[in-house]
């Protein structure tokens, strides 16, 4: 196997999932209405400004998620899909981690799949915290 083979398997793997999840809906999962609320306070306020409620704030997430917010409107279910394109990229990046430390794209495979088994995966893939 090649590595575009690989990312083509990881890729359909993600879509497989996301088909068996059907993460849809406008209602906050987990924490992320706490995160959420940075969001908010950044596109009604027009500053930043952080939860207390939440140790770990990420401001490029907020920044990122406002901008996406402004264009198709801020809903539990806008910020749930930023999150999932954010787990595509991060498979791919774990992927190429692999690669990088001389492991075979098979191998490597592997590695990501087992990453994507994760109990843990399928839940934080699908809600809008930092954890991903």
């Amino acid at each position: 196997m090649n590595d575009r083979s690989c990312l083509a398997v990881l890729l359909l793997v993600q879509l497989l999932m996301l088909v068996i999840i059907q993460p849809t809906g406008n209602f906050p999962l987990n924490d992320d209405w706490a995160y959420a609320h940075s969001v908010q306070w950044l596109l009604t306020e027009g500053r930043v400004r952080l939860s207390d409620w939440i140790s770990p704030n990420l401001l490029p997430q907020t920044f990122l998620v406002a901008g996406v917010s402004r264009l198709f409107g801020f809903s539990f279910e806008s910020l749930r899909h930023l999150t999932l394109l954010v787990s595509i990229i991060t498979t791919v990046s774990a992927f190429y981690w692999y690669r990088s430390s001389k492991m075979l794209p098979a191998q490597s495979l592997v590695a990501c799949l087992v990453l994507l088994a994760m109990p843990s995966w399928s839940i934080l893939a699908n809600s809008y915290m930092s954890d991903m």
